[in-house]
C-alpha cells in the first residue's frame, strides 16, 4: 500500500504540524456541511452503502497549505470509470494566501476562508467538477480560522479563534452569503477552531482543538442567531468532534497520547446540553473521526501524537439509541492507514487522507476505499489496485470531497 509511514520523516511531520492552525496537518474542513474536521451532512443523508456505485460521481477538493504553492486540487471519483484520478485539465481560480479549510454546501457552493480575514465564495460545475468565483472573491470576514456549515446546508460558519468569536451567513439560492442580524457572536472564550452542528442543524459546539478544555454550545436561532447554551461549557479535550445525523449524539477524540477512545456525548434534544454516556476503546491513538451518513458506523484515524506515526483506521457500530459503539468485527483495517478521512454523501466510498514516501521525500495522499453496505467495513477501491493521489506542492492541504450536483 502507498499509505505506509516510516519514522525516518517524523521530523519534517512535526514541523509541518506546528506550521498549521487547523485541526492538524490534515484538515478535512468540511466534508459536506457540518463541520470543521468530520465528514457529515451538508443536508445529511440517511442512506448509504456499497454496491457498484451505478455511475455515481463525487468530486475531491484540495488546497494547499503553502503560500508559494497553494491552489485548489481537483479528483474525481467515477464509478463507471471504476477510477480515482486527478482532473489535470482542471483550472485552478485565484485561492486565498493563508487558506485554512474548504468547506461545501448542498453537492453546489465552496467556501475557503484565508487567515487574512478574507473569504472565497466558489460555484460548482456539477458536470466538469469546475468551481467559479460567486460574486467578487475575495469578501472581508471576521477572523478566517476555521469554517463550517449548518447540517441543512443553509448557513456557514466561519471562526476567529484569537477574537474567540463566530461570524454567520445566510447562503442564498445563488451560493451568495448575508450576514446574520448580530454577528459576530462571542463564544464563551473558547477559540473556534473546531465547529460542527449537531445532525438536525439545532445547535453549534465549538473546540478549540488539540489540547482544547472545553466544549461550547450554542443554540442556532431563527435566521442563524447564536445563543450560548446555559451550562454548555463542557471541560473536555476534543481536537476533533462529529455528530450522527439523528442529532441525538456528538462524538469526540482527543488525539492526547494515552488516550485511546472515542467519547460520546447525548444532545439534549430541547437545551442542546451534552452529557457523556461512555466510550470505546481504539487500538491505536484517534485524532479524527467520521461518522456515516446512515449513522450506524463510525470511523478513526490514529496517529501516534508523539512521533506522528500513522496507524490503521478503525471502524465501529453505532447504536444510535443508546450512543454505544462495538468495534467491526474486521478493524482494525490493517492494510489501511491514513490520518484522516471524508466520506461522500451516498456512503459508499471513503477518501482515506495519510502520507506516503515518493522519492524517499513524504507526500501526502488521498486514497479511496469502498464502503461495505452491509458490514460497514473498508476495502482498497478498486479491488486490488493502488489509486492514491498527491496533493498539489509539499506541505499539508484542506479536503473535501461531495457528490456531483
Amino acid at each position: 500500500m502507498a499509505m505506509k509511514v516510516r519514522a525516518l520523516f517524523s521530523v519534517a511531520a512535526v514541523l509541518i504540524t506546528m506550521s498549521l492552525t487547523g485541526c492538524g496537518h490534515y484538515t478535512c474542513g468540511t466534508t459536506f456541511g457540518n463541520a470543521t474536521c468530520t465528514s457529515s451532512g451538508g443536508g445529511i443523508t440517511t442512506g448509504g452503502g456499497g454496491g457498484t456505485g451505478n455511475g455515481l460521481v463525487a468530486f475531491g477538493y484540495f488546497v494547499d497549505f503553502t503560500r508559494s504553492l497553494g491552489g485548489i486540487g481537483l479528483a474525481k471519483l467515477d464509478t463507471s470509470a471504476n477510477a480515482y484520478l486527478a482532473i489535470t485539465s482542471f483550472v485552478p481560480p485565484v485561492t486565498p494566501p493563508f487558506p485554512t479549510g474548504i468547506a461545501i454546501a448542498n453537492k453546489s457552493f465552496l467556501y475557503i476562508p484565508s487567515g487574512d480575514g478574507t473569504l472565497y465564495s466558489f460555484a460548482i460545475d456539477g458536470t466538469s467538477g469546475s468551481v467559479s468565483n460567486i460574486g467578487t472573491n475575495p469578501t472581508a470576514v471576521t477572523g478566517g480560522d476555521s469554517v463550517a456549515v449548518s447540517a441543512s446546508g443553509s448557513l456557514l460558519f466561519v471562526g476567529d479563534t484569537a477574537g474567540q468569536r463566530i461570524s454567520v451567513y445566510t447562503i442564498n439560492a445563488d451560493g451568495s452569503l448575508t450576514v446574520v442580524a448580530g454577528s459576530p457572536f462571542a463564544t464563551s472564550g473558547v477559540s473556534p477552531r473546531v465547529m460542527v452542528t449537531d445532525g438536525l442543524g439545532k445547535f453549534l459546539y465549538v473546540t478549540s482543538g488539540a489540547n482544547s478544555i472545553a466544549v461550547a454550545a450554542f443554540s442556532i436561532g431563527s435566521g442563524g442567531v447564536l445563543t450560548p447554551v446555559a451550562g454548555g461549557l463542557i471541560p473536555s479535550n476534543m481536537s476533533a468532534i462529529a455528530a450522527d445525523p439523528s442529532g441525538k449524539f456528538l462524538l469526540g477524540v482527543s488525539w492526547l497520547s494515552g488516550d485511546n477512545s472515542v467519547q460520546v456525548f447525548a444532545i439534549n434534544g430541547s437545551t442542546g446540553t451534552l452529557t457523556s454516556v461512555g466510550s470505546v476503546l481504539t487500538s491505536g491513538t484517534p485524532r479524527d473521526l467520521a461518522v456515516h451518513p446512515n449513522g450506524a458506523w463510525v470511523y478513526t484515524f490514529s496517529e501516534d501524537p508523539i512521533v506522528l506515526q500513522q496507524e490503521a483506521v478503525e471502524g465501529f457500530l453505532f447504536d444510535n439509541s443508546t450512543g454505544a459503539l462495538t468495534q467491526m468485527s474486521q478493524s482494525p483495517f490493517t492494510n489501511i492507514i491514513a490520518n484522516g478521512g471524508a466520506i461522500e454523501q451516498s456512503g459508499q466510498y471513503l477518501i482515506g487522507l495519510g502520507t506516503t514516501l515518493q522519492n524517499n521525500f513524504p507526500t501526502n495522499t488521498q486514497t479511496p476505499y469502498s464502503i461495505d453496505s452491509t458490514s460497514g467495513a473498508l476495502s482498497v477501491w478498486p479491488a486490488g489496485a493502488d489509486s492514491s493521489l498527491g496533493f498539489p506542492g509539499i506541505d499539508s492541504a484542506a479536503f473535501t470531497i461531495t457528490d456531483a450536483p
